[in-house]
């Protein structure tokens, strides 16, 4: 009997302990939830913000692996033309190597749109990022709705980001795609300024032709001439005239007779002579 007794003892004593047990061990899991949960939030509430926090924004924590700082960031959808303000504010800097949060609230403008076939597409939404050297450059198609962190990072004149996809749950990374979009662009520019020629080529041939039918030549660019001063060319001075002669003096007059009448005429004192 008192065997008995014992054993029931021993077994309750046992059970106590394997309780006392598990209570702990669920206490500590909970003590750990709560403590990943704090830090969590104690890490959310350190790091900067890019935007500001509304309902119904995106929310993305972004790394800056571009090695410069950030000194602009602009997002805008496939429904507006320009990109907005620079959401970076007081002249604030996204430093190299900086984690931030980016918050985005998509305007009303940028809706749903409907193709041809009726299916309706999603917007699309792109960010320009301006570097401390004033380089600009743009991460296009943005997937807001499939991305919760990135690193931003710079190769071969491009800027691209690599994250983890929400969908999938496998890396993503955009290179690829920004090279493409890239290479399109050039494309586009290049075929722009040949066509841009061509059609400049066309119009001076149509000048030339109705110049040479109106009899007249084709006008031809005014060459500017530059005015330069003539060398001075000595010469060597006249000689000096000689001077006139002087006019040779007038003779001087005779002087008259004494006592005229008493020359011999004939008279012999107050007589005649004959």
């Amino acid at each position: 009997m008192k065997r008995k007794v014992l054993a029931i003892a021993m077994t309750a004593i046992l059970v106590l302990s394997l309780l006392s047990g598990c209570g702990k061990k669920n206490d500590v899991k909970e003590d750990s939830s709560k403590t990943a949960k704090k830090t969590e939030k104690e890490e959310k509430e350190e790091l900067k913000e890019i935007g500001k926090e509304a309902e119904g924004a995106f929310q993305v924590k972004l790394v800056n692996e571009t090695g410069q700082d950030i000194t602009a960031v602009s997002v805008k959808s496939s429904a507006e033309e320009k990109y907005p303000d620079n959401m970076l504010e007081n002249s604030e800097v996204f430093q190299k190597d900086e984690t931030r949060i980016l918050y985005y609230k998509a305007a009303e403008e940028a809706k749903e749109t409907e193709t041809e076939s009726g299916k309706a597409l999603p917007p699309e939404f792109s960010i320009q990022l301006t570097l401390a050297d004033e380089t600009i450059f743009e991460l296009h198609s943005f997937p807001f709705e499939d991305i919760e962190e990135g690193k931003i990072k710079l190769q071969d004149q491009v800027a691209y980001i690599v994250y983890k996809s929400v969908e999938s749950k496998s890396e993503v990374n955009t290179l690829d795609a920004e090279l493409a979009t890239k290479a399109a662009a050039d494309a586009e520019a290049a075929a722009q300024a040949e066509a841009q020629a061509e059609a400049e080529a066309q119009a001076q041939a149509a000048a030339a032709a109705a110049a040479s039918q109106a009899g007249t030549s084709a006008p031809q660019p005014q060459q500017q001439t530059t005015y330069q001063e003539p060398e001075p060319v000595y010469q060597e001075p006249e000689p000096a005239p000689a001077p006139a002669p002087e006019p040779a003096p007038a003779p001087a007059p005779e002087p008259p007779a004494e006592n005229p009448g008493t020359e011999d005429d004939g008279c012999v004192g107050d007589g005649l002579t004959y």
